[in-house]
């Protein structure tokens, strides 16, 4: 999540936002499972996107990326399940 938040925050200090962003999953499985935790091993493509500026101008179109395999782990807390970790594998 804090490559995720520091991607978004140098897209807005630059004034950009992204459009047409779409994950497609593929695939599903569950690798382990405890009362506190899960793992999840996802398989998914990120389609074409773009970028914009704040006036909504098409600033550059972005191919995406062919499947690509993560493991996913949800921990259960008092607030509920809960994403912990992604990981590409």
């Amino acid at each position: 999540m804090r490559r995720d938040r520091a991607s978004l925050a140098d897209l807005a200090a630059r004034g950009l936002h992204v459009e047409r962003l779409r994950f497609r999953p593929q695939s599903l499985r569950v690798a382990s499972t405890s009362t506190q935790r899960v793992v999840l091993t996802v398989v998914d493509v990120l389609m074409p996107y773009e970028l914009h500026t704040a006036r909504g101008s098409l600033v550059a179109n972005r191919p995406g990326r062919g499947a690509t395999t993560w493991r996913v782990t949800l921990v259960h807390s008092s607030a509920g399940w809960r994403l912990y970790d992604v990981a590409a594998l």
